[in-house]
């Protein structure tokens, strides 16, 4: 193998290296905790991530987005109606990725709260 078929191998297991890295890395976390108080009346029966747009929840609009886009791993902060969403989630069988649920019923963290724990 000449010096620069050598160096395109090496150049590839980098790249494919750097790559399965990144996608190892791919999480995302959706904020679904908050009380949707700007969408009243909608939120008084509903949390604000299950208020329906264009036939499908927020939520499921925003996992199918990132799902397409290479995350496989969310994490997904609960509060007002969590059970709905848990429920949703498990209906939907977690879309088939991996969905982690932080749960925030007792303490809300408020706006980023859920990275931190």
């Amino acid at each position: 193998m000449n010096a620069n078929a050598r160096f395109f191998h090496l150049f590839n297991i980098f790249v494919y290296s750097i790559i399965h890295l990144f996608n190892y890395l791919m999480k995302a976390m959706i904020f679904a905790a908050g009380l949707g108080t700007r969408l009243k009346p909608l939120t008084d029966t509903m949390p604000k991530a299950l208020v329906p747009m264009g036939g499908k929840p927020l939520l499921e609009h925003v996992i199918e987005k990132l799902k397409a886009a290479g995350f496989d791993e969310i994490i997904v902060n609960v509060h007002h109606f969590a059970e709905q969403i848990t429920r949703f989630l498990a209906e939907k069988s977690n879309f088939g990725i991996r969905i982690e649920i932080s749960d925030e019923t007792d303490l809300l963290l408020e706006t980023g709260g859920g990275i931190k724990q």
